[in-house]
């Protein structure tokens, strides 16, 4: 995934995280009961990969939501 602008409005966790996973190349462990949150994250400027990645992590943490590695292939969200 190239970096740029993020441009969330309401969107469901399922599509951040997918979006999430490609940024970071690692295959998603999530929860059943995660529950399904919205979304939003509109940046101002274009962003790097590192930049967007921490940006992600930083919108999921407020809402809640943590991203763990798990060893080099696995992030598990908590």
């Amino acid at each position: 995934m190239a970096a740029g602008l993020i441009n969330f409005q309401s969107v469901e966790i399922n599509q951040v995280l997918q979006i999430y996973a490609e940024l970071v190349n690692r295959t998603i462990l999530r929860p059943a009961n995660l529950g399904t949150p919205q979304i939003t994250l509109k940046t101002q400027t274009a962003l790097t990969k590192s930049e967007a990645i921490q940006a992600l992590d930083a919108v999921l943490a407020m809402n809640g939501i943590g991203v763990i590695n798990v060893g080099d292939k696995f992030a598990k969200v908590v």
